[in-house]
Order: structure tokens, then sequence, then C-alpha cells
């Protein structure tokens, strides 16, 4: 079969039905086999295949090879195998090798391409090559994005400040979708938006930024805070879309194109601020691309309800010390008041007895309860002393 397949693509190489059926002796047991049969069964290859001749030119590829670089068949027919791997460095070592390599690529909308190619010699001087191309960019972009998911919990884990841990996922989304520029809000209880986190924007667009109300018209962040949903604007300039009202010619002016924003949401369904991507061009998100921004609010709203139990955790704890304090301090009051020998009473403002101290007892030889006010405290202590009855009668005149 491998020896059917070779000759499949040298006889597909020479793009001519002469060559195919020059080549048709050496196909041994598959006889009857046409031009046609060739180039479909060429075409509908589950992975990328390009045939590239010794001076690095592509002679053919099929409709996977230009799908995973965003091209047309004629697209990509013009282009060199130097070209389409010019962002890897290893394109050399993986042209001379016949064993499988990880390389990079640039997709036609300009995102990375994590590729596994494998390259064979073909042609009577083997200075031809087949080589098949393994699109492997969303599960590479997956691991990655695991590793940073693991970096950004590790920051929740280390109690490391929220500013922190929400640039940390800003980081994740920059790095998983090259070219986008990523926010993140707060909301605070005004309603008004609060930086997060916005690493890759200049200052006066974040100052001019913190402390707007969210509304319908204040831009993708401030409508999806407002509305609660996720806001997605693919043309700002001419889409028509009311959420960035008069703030559409300030956005366009820091050449964004194209923005969307999700809402993070409290446990209650509160929302906590949001998430946001812009880019520089029109652009519809894609699905992995809105998946990211799933993972980022997930993470996000994680950091904010741990921040805000840590606050009232430490709310609660200076209490408990203020408390505490407070108690040493009236033990402390107690023992002092105690110790002197002179009798010392408070009262609260309708005259009522609240404390005493034990002179005051031994020294007016009061029993508890004798006294609930300091008249009736008075009139006790007159009773005791020399006279007791005529300074009472002194007292109630």
């Amino acid at each position: 079969m491998a020896t059917f397949v070779q000759s499949l693509v040298r006889a597909v190489a020479q793009r001519t039905r002469a060559a195919a059926d020059a080549l048709h002796p050496r196909l041994g047991g598959w006889p009857g086999l046409g031009w046609n049969d060739l180039d479909a069964a060429f075409t509908q290859a589950g992975v990328g295949i390009v045939l590239v001749d010794s001076d690095g030119r592509l002679l053919h590829g099929n409709a996977t090879a230009a799908r995973i670089w965003g091209l047309t068949r004629e697209q990509l027919a013009q282009r060199t195998y130097a070209e389409l791997f010019s962002a890897n460095a290893e394109h050399p070592q993986a042209w001379a090798s016949q064993e499988p390599r990880d390389v990079q690529s640039v997709h036609a909308q300009g995102h990375a391409l994590a590729l596994r190619i494998h390259a064979t010699p073909v042609g009577p001087t083997a200075s031809e090559r087949i080589v098949v191309i393994e699109d492997r960019t969303e599960r590479v972009g997956s691991e990655q994005l695991l590793v940073h998911q693991k970096r950004v919990l590790e920051l929740m884990a280390r109690n490391l400040p929220l500013n922190e841990i929400l640039a940390g996922i800003v980081g994740l989304i920059e790095d998983q979708a090259p070219g986008a520029l990523s926010t993140i809000y707060l909301v605070d209880a005004e309603g008004r938006l609060r930086l997060g986190a916005a690493p890759s924007w200049p200052a006066e667009f974040v100052a001019a930024v913190d402390g707007c109300p969210i509304g319908p018209e204040a831009g993708s962040c401030g409508a999806a805070a407002f509305f609660g949903r996720r806001m997605v604007s693919t043309d700002i300039a001419n889409g028509g879309d009311p959420c960035w009202g008069p703030y559409r010619d300030w956005i366009l002016g820091y050449g964004i194109k194209a923005a969307w924003s999700t809402p993070v949401l409290g446990d209650g369904g509160e929302v906590r601020g949001t998430v946001s991507m812009c880019w520089r061009e029109v652009r519809e998100p894609t699905a992995r691309e809105l998946e990211l921004v799933d993972v980022a609010t997930r993470l996000m709203g994680m950091a904010i309800e741990r921040s805000r139990r840590e606050i009232e955790i430490n709310e609660q704890r200076a209490q408990l010390v203020t408390a505490a304090r407070d108690d040493e301090n009236r033990r402390l009051l107690r023992a002092i008041i105690d110790s002197t020998s002179d009798g010392i009473v408070a009262t609260d403002e309708r005259g009522r007895i609240i404390a005493r101290n034990r002179a005051a007892t031994e020294l007016w030889r009061i029993a508890d309860g004798a006294a609930s006010d300091l008249a009736s405290l008075l009139r006790a202590a007159a009773l005791q002393a020399r006279d007791g009855e005529a300074l009472v009668a002194q007292l109630e005149a």
C-alpha cells in the first residue's frame, strides 16, 4: 500500500494524464486506475498533504492542507515550502528528516499553527518530498490552556492580591489568542467599572474607562455588565451596534475594530465584573476564543469570590482582635477601679447605677440590689452615716 501511495503522489505531482498513464505500469495490482481516481483519493485524505519539488515549490496540495492554512488550493499552490514554515527555524531539519517533526506556521488570519509534519523523499532521485501535515493546533492549545489555568490557580493558592491574579488571567487570554487585547473590569457597588487588569492598554485608556457607569451604551464591557450577558461587536465602525453609543469614535481611535465582553457573575447571580477581547481587525469570535473567555470568566469568578471571602475573614478577625482588646481593657480598668480606696459609682443618663467598685460597696455598706439609682444610693449611704435621719431630710428637702 505504501508503494501505491508514493506512486499516486508522483502521478499527481506531474499533473498530467500522460504522466499518470506512464506511471500505470508501476502501479502493479491497480489496473484501470486513472488520473481522476488518483486526484480524488489525494483530495479526500484526512490529513494535509503537499508535494514539494527539489526547489521547495509546491506542486500540489489537497483540500485539507489548504484548510489548515485558511487558503484556497490555488493560493496554496502559489506558496513555497519555506514560506509556509517561515515561522519555524526547524523546517530545514524537518525537510531533511524522514521522522515526524513538530513545527510552527501561521494561518492566513495571523494566528499560530502547531503542526506535525512528516516529509518523505519521492521521485527518481528522491529530491522531491511528499509532506503529510497533521494540524495539532487545537490539541496543543488545550494543553497550554491547562498549564495556564494551573498557574492562575497557583496564584490563588498563594493568596496573592486580586489584581495580580487578574493580570495572570489576562496573560492567559492574550497568550492563547495572539493579537487580542484583553481587559478585566470589576463592577463596584455603585454600578461603575473599576480596573481589574489591562496590561496591554495605554494608561490614558485605562484612566478613561475606570469609574465609568455601566449601561446599554457604555461599550461592550459596560453593556455586558448592564445586561448580564455576552456582548459581541464584530464590526464596531459599521455594525451599528448600539452598545458603543458615544464611545464608538473613541474606541476606533485606539484602532479597535471588533470586541466581545462577557460578564462575570457571583454566586447569587449578581454581576461582579467583565472579561473582554478586543481586536484590530473586523472579525467574529471563533468557538475556541469563546471557550477561552468562558474559562477566563470562571477563573475570575473564583478569584473574586475568594478575595471577598478573604476580606470577610480579615474583617471578622479584626473584630475579634478588637473585642479581645476591649475585653482586656475592661478587665484592666476594673482592676484599677477596684484597687482604689475611693468609692466609684457609674450611672446612665437617667441616674440608674450600672456599676460600682468594691470600695463604694464597702464604704457605704450597701448590699447588692439595695440601691438601683444614684438617689437611692445616696439615701442609703446617708442612713448609714451619723445623724443619718437629718441628712436624709436635707436630701429630700
